[in-house]
C-alpha cells in the first residue's frame, strides 16, 4: 500500500531533521529547535505503519524481507561512512573507517542506522502479536493491545536505563531503540486499523484536522515551556532521544496532523492541490540519502561557503545545498550500482563477433 500521507510525513520529518541540525548555524531560537525534535519519533511511527502493510501483504517469509531491508540501509550507510571519512581526512584508512562503521558516530545522524536495524529485527514479532490479537473479540483485543503497549513501555524504560550498545548515541545505543519500540508498535497498530480509519468521510477528516492542529500546537508550547522537565522525572526516555512521554505525544500529534491535512486536501480533488502535494511526496521517497548525507554538505560545504544574506535566503540556500547534494549522491550511487557494479557481476559472458 502506497499512501501519499506517509511520504509527506517522511518529507516533514526530514525537514524537521534539517531544521534541528541547523540550530546555531541559521538560527538561535530554542523554540524552533524544540519544535523540530519530533522528527525521528515521527520517522519511527511512519515506519511502523508502512511495515505493517508490507508484512501483511508479503509474498515471502518475513525473515527474508527483513534481511533485504537491512541490506537496503546498511550498504548505503557503509558507503556514506567512506564518503565522510574521505572528505574530512582526504585519505582512506580502512582500519579507521571500519571502526567508524561499527561505532555509528562518524557524524551525529548515523546512530539512526543501528536503531533502524534493531527495530527491523524485532518488527516481525510485534507484527505477529498484533495480528494474533486481531482475531479476538473487540473487548479482549483492545485489552490485549493495551497490555502489550504497557509492556513495551516498561521494556522501553528498562532498555533506556539498563542497556548500552557500543556507547552509540540516542536510541541506537539502547536495546531495540528503547522507547522507540513503543512508537514502532503504535505505528503498526495504526497500520492494522487503517482501512476503518480511511473510510471516514470528509467532515470527520476536517474535524480531525482541527483537533490535531490544536493538539500539536499545545504540546509544542508545553515542551517549550516545560523543556522536558516532566520527562526528567519519569523513567521513560531522556526527553529528546530516546523520546520521553512529551515527545512521543508530540510525534503522534504530528502524525495525526499530517494524515488529516493530506487526506482533507486529497478529498477536495483539486488539480492544483495535487500539484502542490507532488513535490513533497516525491522528496519523501528519498529521505534515506538526505538523512545520511545532509551533514556532509552542511559541515564541509555550506560552512565553508558561509553565505549570509538574510534569514530566509540563507535557509533556502542551505537547505537546497543539503537536499540537492544528497539527492545528487543518490542518483550517482544508483547509476553506478545499476550500470557498472551490478551489471558487471551479473554479466554472463558471450562470444565475440570474430569468434567461430
Amino acid at each position: 500500500m502506497n499512501e501519499r500521507w506517509i511520504n509527506w510525513g517522511k518529507f516533514i520529518a526530514i525537514i524537521a531533521v534539517l531544521v534541528n541540525h541547523t540550530y546555531g548555524i541559521l538560527y538561535m531560537d530554542t523554540t524552533i529547535c524544540n519544535g523540530s525534535f519530533f522528527s525521528v519519533s515521527l520517522f519511527v511511527l511512519l515506519m511502523g505503519v508502512s511495515t505493517y502493510w508490507s508484512y501483511d501483504n508479503s509474498k515471502i517469509e518475513l525473515g527474508k524481507k527483513v534481511g533485504k531491508r537491512v541490506l537496503g540501509i546498511v550498504c548505503p550507510y557503509v558507503v556514506s561512512v567512506i564518503a565522510y571519512y574521505a572528505v574530512s581526512e582526504r585519505f582512506l584508512d580502512f582500519k579507521s573507517i571500519l571502526q567508524y562503521v561499527f561505532s555509528f558516530n562518524i557524524t551525529g545522524p548515523h546512530y539512526y542506522v543501528l536503531q533502524y536495524v534493531q527495530l527491523l529485527i524485532i518488527s516481525p514479532v510485534i507484527f505477529l502479536l498484533i495480528k494474533n490479537t486481531g482475531k479476538l473479540k473487540l473487548v479482549y483485543k483492545m485489552l490485549c493491545r493495551v497490555l502489550l503497549g504497557a509492556g513495551l513501555l516498561v521494556f522501553g524504560a528498562l532498555s533506556v536505563n539498563r542497556s548500552n550498545i557500543l556507547d552509540v548515541f540516542g536510541g541506537g545505543g539502547k536495546l531495540f531503540g528503547g522507547t522507540y519500540l513503543l512508537l514502532l508498535y503504535l505505528g503498526m497498530l495504526v497500520g492494522s486499523g487503517y482501512n476503518g480509519l480511511n473510510r471516514a468521510n470528509k467532515i470527520y477528516h476536517i474535524v480531525g484536522l482541527c483537533i490535531s492542529t490544536v493538539c500539536t500546537f499545545v504540546v509544542w508550547r508545553f515542551i517549550c515551556i516545560n523543556n522536558f522537565a516532566l520527562d526528567s522525572k519519569l523513567p521513560f526516555g531522556y526527553g529528546a532521544n530516546p523520546p520521553g512521554i512529551s515527545l512521543m505525544v508530540y510525534a503522534i500529534c504530528w502524525m495525526c496532523f499530517i494524515y488529516f491535512l493530506t487526506k482533507t486536501m486529497e478529498l477536495l480533488k483539486n488539480k492544483y492541490i495535487n500539484k502542490v502535494l507532488g513535490p513533497g511526496e516525491w522528496l519523501g521517497k528519498h529521505t534515506l540519502y538526505i538523512f545520511l548525507y545532509h551533514r556532509l554538505f552542511l559541515d564541509y560545504f555550506y560552512r565553508v561557503v558561509n553565505i549570509r544574506i538574510n534569514f530566509w535566503v540563507d535557509c533556502i540556500i542551505c537547505f537546497t545545498i543539503m537536499i540537492g547534494g544528497s539527492l545528487l549522491i543518490e542518483i550517482v550511487c544508483r547509476y553506478v550500482w545499476k550500470n557498472w557494479i551490478s551489471a558487471g557481476y551479473l554479466y554472463k559472458g558471450g562470444k565475440l563477433d570474430n569468434e567461430a
